[in-house]
């Protein structure tokens, strides 16, 4: 079941990316919460190189989506 989990994670990830690359900021939204779901994921499974990546993604997407609402 959680692979199909994960599945629907990377869908939604990619999904996030093609909407920041049109600049909408619902993309920085799903992107960030895709980052926090691979993240758990990794750590749950003992991968804590991998998570610290998303857990920097994570951040970068909180902070782009910051910026993306400052300037509107």
């Amino acid at each position: 079941m959680i692979d199909y989990l994960m599945w629907l994670v990377t869908a939604g990830a990619i999904v996030g990316a093609y909407l920041n690359v049109k600049k909408r900021p619902s993309g920085f939204a799903l992107w960030t919460l895709t980052n926090a779901a691979n993240a758990a994921r990794c750590i749950s499974v003992g991968q804590y190189a991998i998570a610290g990546g998303f857990a920097v993604f994570f951040g970068l997407a909180v902070w782009g989506l910051i910026e993306w609402r400052s300037k509107s």
